[in-house]
């Protein structure tokens, strides 16, 4: 199976599901071994790119509203940032970082 009508190559070799509690009970994110590294589709733990690499917690509002247990977004957010060491971390809502991993895809090979 391939993404976006059979133009880039599917996920291979390992994928895993990840525990990213905080935002939503039992909030998951899938890392994905993939032909050139790990990637971590990091959901909602974390809306945008520059909350994982300053450790920045969502503001108050919509914070407090969106996030179930705030401390526990805020320890996962810490976890995130560790792991952008050895994955590229791709928040749900960061469309930069969703182009950046588009752009970088494998043509698939008619």
């Amino acid at each position: 199976m391939a993404v976006a009508e059979g133009r880039f190559s599917p996920l291979r070799i390992a994928n895993s599901l990840v525990d990213l509690a905080g935002h939503t009970p039992g909030s998951i994110g899938v890392l994905a071994h993939t032909p050139r590294g790990w990637i971590l589709l990091a959901g909602d733990a974390a809306w945008h790119s520059l909350q994982i690499d300053e450790i920045r917690q969502k503001a108050g509002y919509p914070g407090s509203f969106a996030d179930h247990d705030r401390d526990l977004t805020f320890k996962t957010l810490h976890r995130l940032h560790l792991a952008r060491h050895f994955a590229t971390v791709v928040p749900t809502h960061d469309h930069d970082a969703a182009l950046q991993l588009a752009s970088h895809a494998e043509p698939v090979e008619p």
